[in-house]
């Protein structure tokens, strides 16, 4: 019998608790962004539409961002799999939805 005992590490269990918090702020993000891409396309031709579509702009690269770090911090190669083929076509269809909307400038009528 050992003098002493080792107490169990409890690294793994916080890791996977960080892990969870920050899947979920990605969630949180993308649902953000949806939002804003969505009061950006509602506010076309208004006096909103370019700070909407900035704010949108902003969303997304947060959303993206926190996206990236989550994918740096998981050590777990099938985790970081599964995460990336649910998560990447939801923000690249999001992108294409941004990409669709006219520039600012495009509005502006002389």
């Amino acid at each position: 019998m050992a003098l002493f005992r080792r107490r169990p590490s409890n690294a793994s269990e916080i890791s996977n608790v960080e892990i969870q918090k920050e899947t979920e702020n990605v969630h949180r993000l993308y649902a953000l962004a949806v939002d804003e891409v969505n009061f950006a396309e509602d506010s076309r031709g208004s006096a909103y539409y370019a700070g909407d579509l900035i704010t949108a702009r902003e969303a997304i690269d947060d959303c993206a961002g926190a996206f990236m770090r989550l994918l740096l911090q998981i050590p777990d190669h099938q985790l970081r799999t599964q995460l990336q083929s649910t998560i990447t076509p939801r923000l690249l269809n999001l992108q294409e939805k941004f990409n669709a909307l006219p520039p600012e400038s495009s509005l502006i009528s002389l």
